[in-house]
């Protein structure tokens, strides 16, 4: 009788230190750098530019749009709304459990046209985990448009506006970008025509 409660006793030791050794290997792969590439801010202004302004609540129904229509398959369904500041709303799915998430970010319109957006707050649930291993665990998990670039080590977005080519090859600029005042001014650069 001895003998068989040691037996259980190394069982059960052993199946808590593969458990305990699995959350480990998760959280160390949370936590782990992505590389990224170095931002870049040079801008070429070449072809013919159209500027025109628009609205917060226009511009969420067409970027929410975007998102449904691009990226709405995969375990992060999430929703940006235009408030004060640019807020990231949505659902994480982890271990078959649904857990609510909250990221705020302060938008500023670059010299390039590009749009930097800096985290300025971030709620998972009930999880109180560091801004930038959530979003690095974003950035190694979830599918985003390649012209969305995230820094977790800098807490940053990068929106690369002008790595994003529309299918006519018109690139789009921010111009201003002031979620306070409402005022969104925005450029699409067509290439230049060929007579």
């Amino acid at each position: 009788m001895v003998k068989r409660q040691n037996h259980w006793k190394l069982a059960f030791t052993l199946l808590c230190c593969i458990n305990i050794l699995i959350i480990g290997a998760l959280f160390y792969l949370l936590i782990l750098p992505e590389e990224t590439e170095p931002l870049n801010l040079a801008f070429e202004d070449s072809g013919i530019k159209v500027d025109f302004e628009t609205d917060k609540s226009d511009l969420e129904r067409l970027i929410n749009y975007y998102i449904r229509k691009e990226y709405s398959s995969g375990q992060l369904s999430y929703e940006v709304r235009l408030n004060e500041e640019v807020e990231v709303i949505g659902q994480l799915e982890i271990f078959n459990e649904t857990i609510e998430m909250k990221m705020t970010f302060t938008p500023q319109a670059m010299e390039n046209g590009d749009l930097l957006l800096t985290q300025t707050s971030v709620s998972i649930g009930k999880l109180n985990l560091p801004v930038s291993y959530i979003m690095n665990f974003m950035a190694k998990t979830y599918k985003f448009p390649a012209w969305v670039k995230i820094y977790p080590a800098e807490n940053v977005i990068h929106v690369d506006l002008t790595d994003l080519v529309l299918k006519n090859g018109a690139q789009v600029r921010a111009e201003k970008f002031d979620l306070q005042t409402g005022k969104i001014h925005l450029a699409l650069i067509f290439p230049e025509l060929k007579q």
